[in-house]
């Protein structure tokens, strides 16, 4: 499977909240947006763009009380927000971007596009600090995220069809000990999400991608989930606030154990 785009994972980021935000971030951080400059000025080289100490040569916009500096992952969402206007763009990286942007700035991802996100002052403050910096951050969201009420469904009858065939790619890997499959929802109105967890001793990264793949593929094609399972790769390692939602769950999956061989009389 191939590697997540930063799309990608802002979109798990956004519709789990916390699942996917710690490595959105980092991915973020290592990544280079394009920047808009203002009209007038020209395309620099990238030596040039390098030495950028300030935002006098970036476009900023105002909007509803806030001064937005928008900044964009591909090309193609930058020439869809320039609606054909000769403006140009420097592409920077965004760690370094962080630290020439002031308190009163925020930075808008994509704007226009399906996914996208505005990122705060105190976000921008945080990112400095590089992966302590993100550590901190998803640690200030996880208790904002505690706070909100979560209904959990985890009967044995969910997802009757959808267990039977996962089990049977589970067998595969001896390294899974117990597999889980619940599902959540945040507020009434919302549709429940499932949500897939596993205790599994040292499974290889190739092999949980393809696990990934298949669970949120099986997931998001069949009549009683209809959406891609958020996945959670080991409950036990509590890096993502909705392991906790196992806590009072049944394994669906036990690995079986073999029967230790009878001594011959």
């Amino acid at each position: 499977m191939s590697e997540k785009s930063l799309e990608q994972l802002l979109d798990e980021a956004e519709r789990n909240v916390l699942g996917s935000a710690k490595e959105f971030y980092l991915r973020l951080l290592e990544s280079e947006v394009l920047i808009p400059l203002r009209p007038g000025f020209a395309k620099m080289t990238e030596e040039e763009a390098k030495e950028i100490k300030t935002l006098e040569r970036f476009a900023i916009v105002d909007f509803q009380q806030k001064r937005i500096l928008p900044v964009f992952s591909h090309k193609e969402a930058f020439i869809e927000w320039t609606q054909q206007q000769e403006i140009e763009a420097i592409a920077k990286s965004f760690k370094s971007l962080v630290w020439i942007i002031g308190e009163e700035i925020w930075v808008h991802l994509n704007p226009g596009q399906e996914v996208g996100k505005e990122f705060s002052p105190w976000e921008i403050e945080s990112l400095k600090d590089g992966r302590e910096g993100v550590d901190d951050l998803v640690a200030e969201l996880m208790s904002e995220h505690q706070a909100i009420e979560i209904e959990v469904d985890s009967g044995s009858s969910q997802f009757a069809a959808l267990k039977k065939k996962i089990a049977t790619i589970l067998e595969a890997y001896p390294e899974v000990t117990e597999a889980f499959l619940i599902s959540f929802k945040k507020d009434e109105a919302d549709d429940p999400i499932p949500l897939f967890g596993m205790r599994q001793n040292g499974l290889s990264d190739k092999a949980l991608k393809t696990i990934e793949q298949e669970v949120r593929t099986m997931t998001e094609f069949s009549a009683e989930a209809q959406m891609p399972a958020e996945f959670i790769s080991n409950i036990d390692k509590r890096t993502n606030p909705h392991a906790v939602l196992f806590d009072d769950a049944t394994p669906f999956y036990i690995k079986q154990q073999s029967l230790p061989e009878r001594e011959e009389k």
